[in-house]
């Protein structure tokens, strides 16, 4: 039996994004807000989520449970091999479905470590 991950999304693997159809076996479970410890950015095609020095702002995603097989290819998605991406435990402000998921259960984003050459601060990745 493969574990499955709670995995945070703010960008391209969000519902209508290009990136979403990676998903298509994980379960939705509700929209999500970080705390104020991260930021996001945007490169020309795709967002950037970083840790904030100092405070930071909300980011706004989805929450899936996402299967072990599937966080393989994510991962491969995500460049984390290259040093682009790492996923890592991440803390949300509040869920849709109430606060079940907050604290009580380790949550796993994919946090940005390439070059911010180019990028803008946003406060919503807007899917293209």
């Amino acid at each position: 039996m493969s574990e499955s991950k709670l995995l945070f999304v703010y960008g391209t693997l969000k519902k209508n994004c290009r990136g979403h159809y990676m998903l298509a076996s994980s379960k939705f479970l509700c929209d999500a807000v970080t705390t104020n410890k991260y930021e996001l950015f945007a490169g020309f095609t795709y967002p950037a989520l970083i840790h904030a020095e100092g405070e930071g702002s909300q980011v706004e995603g989805e929450l899936y449970l996402v299967d072990e097989e599937t966080m393989k290819f994510l991962d491969i998605y995500e460049g984390v091999d290259s040093g682009l991406y790492k996923c890592e435990k991440i803390e949300l402000a509040s869920v849709s479905a109430g606060d079940y998921f907050t604290g009580r259960h380790e949550i796993y984003s994919y946090f940005y470590y390439g070059n911010m050459k180019n990028f803008r601060k946003i406060q919503k990745w807007t899917c293209i």
